[in-house]
């Protein structure tokens, strides 16, 4: 089985939670969400100790002296604690130095270990996300639904949170299928654009931060910004695009008995996942708006979208489209003209869907 790289970022709130989806004052000292991260396919070896010599003699022709390389310069050291805290000087020198614990040192004699027998990446997450290995049914890389609620489906229905309070990003599109037994359960954005879908919640966080809100570190941290961020996208567009989608849609008029029909049916449809902390969902019912204008229909589902996007070639000075209104180049929402532009183009459809 190839072993792969990945990297898995879970955000969800912990029992100490803001009211509602807009993101409330980040306290000191006070848990506000739960962050799980992990990264597949790195050895404890490297993480307990550092750069591992052997390897790197390995991997080089015989006849070099690897004290040459700038490798070996950058990240060697006297002592297995020096050299990982030059691999990984923030989990060593201020994650585990002043935020918690790291366990599973073998030197040490500190085990952690897996129960399934399969060793490899979806068994071994379904594991760490149900809480018990489950060989028979988990036993491949393949993208199928996890059969298994999660903590993260355990954490919406105990602390009672919409799909939207709970995060899922990760740069392996197999997780889609990995993190809930339910699609839809939660918000998961995974593949390679997860990475993008953050940074773009992070630039308007940053853009979005309160004045009255402290800027100091520790309190600005990146999981702060995030949740600012998350919460103008969700609020702005995720739940604005459907909702107002929705009235416009309701009271359109068609000459065509079946296509009114189908109409009404996706306003209601819309009202229904909005009223329901999914607005995402009906993205892929909205067949009848191609029907009246291609175009429309192409912005929009981008538009409903857990994590919405723009066209790339959006004029952001004027707020207008370069070029012809259909384009394949789109791009995560990331500033605030970006979201404007969103509901602007939104108030405009009862002129765009003439028929």
């Amino acid at each position: 089985m190839r072993r792969r790289i990945s990297l898995l970022i879970v955000i969800f709130p912990a029992v100490v939670m803001c009211d509602g989806v807009t993101a409330t004052q980040p306290q000191p000292g006070r848990a506000g969400n739960v962050v799980l991260v992990t990264l597949d396919g790195v050895r404890w070896q490297e993480v307990f100790g550092g750069m591992d010599e052997s390897l790197l003699r390995a991997t080089t022709p015989k006849e070099t002296n690897i004290t040459t390389l700038p490798v070996y310069k950058q990240y060697s050291a006297a002592t297995p604690r020096q050299r990982r805290e030059k691999l990984m000087p923030f989990l060593w020198r201020t994650f585990a130095a002043s935020h918690g614990f790291i366990a599973g040192d073998r030197t040490a004699n500190s085990l952690v270990s897996v129960t399934n027998t399969h060793w490899f990446s979806y068994p071994g997450y379904s594991e760490m996300l149900t809480g018990e290995a489950h060989d028979d049914a988990i036993k491949s890389n393949d993208a199928i639904r996890n059969p298994f609620p999660t903590v993260l489906q355990f954490a919406k229905q105990r602390l009672a949170l919409s799909p939207s309070r709970i995060a899922t990003f990760a740069s392996w599109g197999v997780f889609n299928e990995i993190v809930e037994s339910e699609a839809g359960a939660t918000t998961v954005n995974a593949g390679a654009e997860a990475y993008d879908a953050v940074m773009a919640a992070c630039n308007l966080g940053l853009e979005n931060w309160p004045r009255q809100w402290p800027s100091d570190e520790g309190v600005r941290d990146l999981v702060a910004i995030f949740r600012v961020g998350w919460a103008v996208i969700y609020e702005q567009v995720g739940q604005f695009v459907p909702r107002r989608a929705s009235e416009i849609l309701l009271e359109l008029s068609c000459d065509d008995p079946g296509l009114q029909d189908d109409i009404r049916e996706l306003g209601f449809r819309l009202r229904r996942d909005v009223a329901a902390g999914v607005p995402w969902r009906g993205r892929d019912h909205l067949d009848a708006i191609a029907i009246l204008d291609t175009p429309s229909w192409a912005l929009l589902v981008r538009l409903i979208d857990e994590c919405p996007s723009v066209p790339a070639n959006l004029d952001l000075s004027t707020g207008r489209l370069r070029g012809y209104r259909v384009t394949s180049e789109f791009e995560f929402i990331s500033d605030n003209r970006q979201i404007a532009w969103a509901r602007n183009f939104v108030e405009s459809l009862p002129d765009s869907l003439v028929e």
